[in-house]
């Protein structure tokens, strides 16, 4: 367990960087369970979807490698510090990164209104179901996600600082090799890599899948038997408004 001498180095070293980049946030955890800390985590580091200036994912990998290059941290240290940037440095993670990022854009504006006192359950309906349509969308707008990754790490190349150290970024997933199943016995049919861009990508989207999920079960909840009037209403004025 690292001990406290460690942790103010850390600190330190972080609170040197960031100031010397200019940036001036805390990382947040993740894994907090509100929503909103998952999403201000992410944005932390990235910036938002649209914007790029306030990331602060350059001043983490340079604090990285400081540490794990660093001979004045002692070796678990320098050895998770090694794990945590070869992982920052995968193309998957800014990938799921920039997804993440995407579906918070969308639901946040519910999941804040259902944090309020005094809600009201068709105002709230209403933010959920258009939140879920939006994520929905996303499946079939996902090459718009793979462009953003594309353009953060060209963003991020262009640091000079980067150039200089020499750090290397996966600039797309790695090739992956598309198994067949035998014929019959003792005979197999020889790998072939997948070629198809947009096809590499399709595990990815069971991240957006997994959000509709979550999604439904909020609209499951609003749509309990005491609340049937309000998705009736909703109904009603949805055919209003298409007249």
């Amino acid at each position: 367990m690292p001990t406290s001498e460690e942790s103010h180095k850390r600190v330190h070293l972080w609170e040197t960087l960031k100031f010397a980049h200019t940036h001036v946030k805390r990382l947040q955890k993740f894994g907090e369970t509100r929503w909103w800390a998952k999403s201000k985590a992410a944005s932390n580091i990235f910036g938002t979807f649209d914007d790029n200036s306030k990331e602060i994912y350059s001043t983490l990998i340079l604090a990285l490698l400081e540490m794990a290059e660093s001979t004045d941290f002692d070796s678990i240290t320098c050895s998770e510090a090694q794990s945590l940037l070869e992982n920052f440095c995968k193309y998957e993670t800014l990938l799921i990164s920039f997804i993440m990022i995407k579906i918070f854009e969308y639901v946040t504006p519910a999941s804040n209104y259902l944090q309020t006192e005094d809600i009201d359950f068709i105002q709230a309906y209403h933010l959920v179901t258009n939140g879920k349509s939006m994520v929905n969308e996303m499946y079939d707008k996902f090459d718009l996600i793979v462009k953003k990754t594309n353009a953060f790490l060209n963003y991020i190349n262009q640091i000079e600082t980067f150039r200089s150290k020499d750090i290397v970024i996966e600039h797309e997933l790695p090739q992956q090799m598309l198994r067949k199943r035998k014929r019959i016995v003792d005979e197999t049919t020889e790998d072939s890599v997948i070629t198809d861009t947009m096809k590499k990508f399709e595990v990815f989207k069971s991240v957006i899948n997994q959000a509709i999920q979550s999604i439904s079960q909020s609209l499951d909840l609003l749509s309990d038997s005491k609340f049937t009037d309000i998705a009736e209403k909703i109904r009603i004025d949805n055919v209003e408004l298409k007249k």
